[in-house]
């Protein structure tokens, strides 16, 4: 999947209730590594939707998930 891909699957899930959940970005996370690598476009996106889910709150389970995604492959 392109990284265009992703950033519409992104704003389909912020859509659908104006936050993202746990699956929303194990789904986004998983679509992203369908070929093996995250590209750094695909970087950008997920960036930028683990800073937008901070700022409209989450549950401690997703913020852990971030977190463990964003140091394991530095996003």
């Amino acid at each position: 999947m392109g990284h265009i891909d992703l950033l519409m699957k992104s704003i389909d899930f912020l859509i659908d209730d104006g936050k993202y959940s746990e699956d929303d970005i194990r789904h986004l996370f998983a679509l992203a590594l369908e070929d093996g690598v995250i590209s750094e476009d695909e970087k950008r996106i997920l960036k930028g939707v683990f800073e937008t889910a901070m700022m409209h709150g989450i549950d401690t389970s997703t913020h852990a998930l971030i977190t463990e995604l964003s140091k394991k492959y530095n996003i």
